[in-house]
């Protein structure tokens, strides 16, 4: 078989005779080579960026017709993928239908025997009922920070109505976030609140120039730090003042952390704590005092178990180092903390090695446990930090007072990214879990309130400070937007999958999040297929019509957001089963 070539446009085989074909057929017809040539060949079709391409119609089989290896792994794939649509979690279905409708081409549809009656079975209400039973990002709450998000909102709209034109997106006129943990500061263009699990602990109005490129508000002590800068396309911000002092502007000794949230590389999960005091932020080397002409550093990572804060940087390759939880003061390396109950390493030995380097170590500090063998400890994923006081426990879990998560991984073949993963709660729950795509690094396992089946693996996605929810077995449940920022501004993603209510937060602040309805939860958990099936057909008759199914189905319910989620998501239902159908009729009369 010559290379890949492309004629028009599609990514096209050519050959040297019939030689080449007997022996692709004989390739095709190994169990472990036959899946990875159809993988090697499905790839011609995907996207290319390099060469603005995008995704090509068909499937192996338009490109090596007459292989039944290569038609049996295309029915795999196909099988798969109108089984994710008829029982996967909602984003996943929409992201599998969307494949069908370019894989399904009239030569895969000659190929694949029986694919008619397997798309007619895929009805939308399986993936209804199992999206409901897994669990929905808006069953959880902060009742505070809802709150300030309401106010800035009537905010935006008074200056849409006066001057400033109509705000977009999901938060009118919030600009950014950024973290004091357990405390999160939420700004706008002329104004920041800093919000705590039990309410607003302070806020203040300030101004920055028209013309910044890009602006951030830090909670300091009871006070406030605006930055700015005026630089195209900056890192971070260079200029700042204290809001109760705007008269005095300055240039602070650090700038790399003046930055707005924005993902693993502007906030890295948003474990920046408060000083123990309550008098300052820990930036990582120093504690930052109200006043203060420090500026914030990159030290982002930041671990505490209540009585030693450790720091370290992203992709800093050094020793993680403690630091005195009033001052900042540098203590020098120590070894890591370990979670309550776990088996650690039976014979660390701080003095010679405290913090192993993972490229000499292949497994750092990896305890005791079998299930850890041949991995390797995410370092930089590593969570821990205190609960507050004033919440009773965690949907990511708690334990001894403390909340956090601990990452491990291995790589795939010779490929140097985690493929990988094993998590492991605080609380003692585990799972393992593997990526379908490369950056969809997991942080977090959450255990949806009421009793729900399955914990629900959270992870990053391509939009920096999004989430994108797993069960287990990888199935894709939903994928919620994050913040957005003046650096990283909102943008629509190329995506299939509709992006679920609200706006994600920082990876540190679900830890901080309460179940919002817990007899609706409860209803939800126990949805079975009959009541999927009375929300999608109310659905597809009008909204009026779901909005009584949803009361009568799941009366339980009583919190409006969590109403209006059930509603959004059976929308979506529909919108899957109608494409479905559409689909499903224009296969048939192909075949027929």
């Amino acid at each position: 078989m010559a290379p890949f070539g492309l004629t028009s446009a599609i990514p096209r085989m050519r050959f040297w005779g019939e030689r080449s074909r007997r022996d692709l057929a004989a390739l095709a017809a190994d169990p472990v080579f036959g899946r990875r040539l159809e993988q090697t060949v499905h790839a011609t079709l995907l996207p290319d960026w390099s060469i603005r391409r995008e995704r090509q119609s068909g499937s192996a089989v338009t490109l090596l017709p007459g292989n039944e290896g290569i038609a049996r792994e295309v029915a795999r794939r196909v099988g798969k993928l109108v089984d994710t649509v008829g029982g996967g979690g909602m984003a996943g279905a929409e992201e599998a239908l969307a494949e069908l409708e370019l894989v399904l081409d009239a030569p895969t549809v000659s190929a694949l025997t029986g694919i008619g009656d397997d798309l007619a079975a895929a009805c939308a209400a399986g993936a209804l009922r199992r999206s409901l039973a897994a669990g929905l990002p808006e069953e959880l709450a902060w009742p505070a920070l809802e709150s300030v998000y309401t106010e800035f909102a009537e905010h935006a709209e008074s200056a849409a109505a006066s001057a400033e034109g109509p705000q977009e997106g999901p938060l009118p006129g919030v600009e950014g976030v950024t973290s004091t943990w357990p405390i999160l500061t939420v700004f706008g263009r002329d104004r920041a609140v800093a919000v705590a699990p039990d309410g607003v602990r302070a806020s203040c109005r300030f101004t920055v120039p028209d013309e910044s490129t890009m602006f951030a508000v830090h909670y300091v002590g009871g006070s406030f730090l605006v930055s700015w800068t005026m630089k195209p396309n900056p890192y971070h911000c260079d200029t700042a003042f204290w809001a109760d002092r705007p008269e005095e502007p300055f240039t602070p000794d650090e700038l790399g952390g003046l930055v707005p949230f924005g993902g693993s590389l502007d906030g890295a999960y948003g474990f920046q704590f408060e000083a123990a005091d309550g008098q300052g932020r820990h930036g990582g080397s120093r504690v930052l005092r109200p006043g203060g002409r420090e500026g914030i550093d990159r030290d982002e990572l930041q671990l505490s178990d209540g009585s030693t804060i450790w720091t370290n940087a992203v992709y800093g390759r050094r020793p993680w180092e403690a630091v005195d939880q009033v001052t900042g003061e540098r203590q020098g390396p120590v070894p890591l903390p370990d979670f309550p109950g776990r088996t650690p390493n039976p014979d660390p030995d701080p003095d010679t090695d405290p913090n192993p380097d993972p490229d000499t170590d292949p497994n750092p500090d990896p305890g005791t446990d079998p299930s850890e063998s041949g991995m390797t400890l995410a370092r930089e994923a590593l969570q821990l930090a205190p609960l507050p006081a004033c919440l009773p426990d965690s949907p990511l879990g708690s334990r001894d007072g403390l909340v956090g998560t601990r990452i491990l991984y291995r790589t795939r073949h010779r490929d140097h990214a985690p493929g990988h993963y094993l998590l492991e709660s605080i609380d003692g729950r585990t799972a393992r879990f593997s990526i379908d795509r490369q950056g969809q690094e997991p942080w977090a396992l959450w255990a949806p309130p009421e009793g729900a089946a399955e914990d629900v693996v959270l992870a990053d996605t391509e939009s920096r400070t999004g989430v994108r929810a797993y069960t287990t077995d990888g199935t894709l449940l939903w994928e919620q937007d994050g913040h957005h920022s003046p650096r990283n501004p909102r943008v629509r993603p190329s995506r299939p999958a509709t992006a679920s209510c609200g706006v994600a937060l920082p990876p540190a602040f679900w830890y901080l999040l309460q179940t919002r309805d817990r007899p609706g939860s409860r209803a939800l958990r126990t949805a079975d297929a009959d009541t999927a099936t009375t929300l999608l057909t109310a659905a597809l008759t009008d909204e009026a019509t779901l909005r009584k199914a949803v009361s009568e189905a799941l009366p339980d319910i009583t919190d409006p957001a969590l109403t209006e989620a059930v509603m959004a998501l059976t929308e979506r239902a529909t919108r899957v089963e109608r494409r479905r159908r559409a689909l499903h009729t224009r296969i048939t009369t192909a075949i027929d």
